[in-house]
């Protein structure tokens, strides 16, 4: 089943009217909703194409409330009918992860050889001060 989602306000109007939730209707989200909302987030662009994140999606209320107590105890975490966690994948650098992006790009002939080395050679470098451990 697709769901097909329609903005309602503009970027610059959701922004600038943007504002923290502090409670939630414990109503479930469709399967089809959730599902589209992190096709989203998996879609994102990311520099190489490397997309060094992994979202977990929290539906099951125990582990709602044990984030819970990790989160300040702020009741929105165990309210939500659905927490999403975003998290950032630190093996990016990794040979094995840079040639699965590059297996990947070359089997939908967007990576060629000449820019399969270049990404060889300049992802690990983009991390060698390692500004994220």
């Amino acid at each position: 089943m697709t769901i097909e989602i329609q903005p309602t306000l503009g970027l610059k109007d959701a922004i600038q009217q943007r504002r923290a939730a502090r409670a939630f209707h414990r109503d479930p989200i469709p399967p089809a909703i959730l599902e589209a909302i992190l096709r989203l987030g998996v879609r994102s662009p990311s520099g190489y194409n490397l997309q060094p994140w992994r979202f977990i999606a929290l539906r099951d209320r125990d582990n709602r409330e044990k984030l819970k107590a990790c989160a300040f105890d702020q009741r929105q975490v165990g309210e939500a009918p659905v927490v999403l966690i975003c998290c950032g994948d630190r093996r990016v650098t990794d040979s094995e992860y840079i040639e699965s992006v590059i297996q990947l790009g070359k089997q939908t002939d967007a990576i060629n050889e000449q820019y399969a080395q270049m990404m060889r050679e300049a992802i690990p470098q983009l991390f060698e001060s390692r500004p994220y451990a």
